[in-house]
């Protein structure tokens, strides 16, 4: 029998700034500096150097901004 890899159709739940950044052009140093001030979308922190951030909230902090994102942040 074959192993068959099936690719979920789902979002993942938890995303990299790196990725963010890749898919929806939100510089990482933008990410950096509102976790610094408090402010921004809903993160986790795994450990000392890396940051997750949810995605749909991540998305809905995005709509939220004037403009629904398309503003330069």
């Amino acid at each position: 029998m074959r192993n068959v890899i099936i690719e979920s159709p789902r979002k993942p739940k938890l995303m990299s700034d790196r990725k963010l950044e890749e898919i929806y052009g939100v510089p990482r140093t933008k990410l950096a500096k509102l976790r610094i001030k408090e402010k921004g979308p809903k993160f986790f922190r795994l450990g000392y150097r890396t940051v997750l951030y949810d995605v749909a909230a991540f998305e809905k902090w995005l709509e939220g901004l004037p403009g629904g994102g398309g503003e330069r942040l």
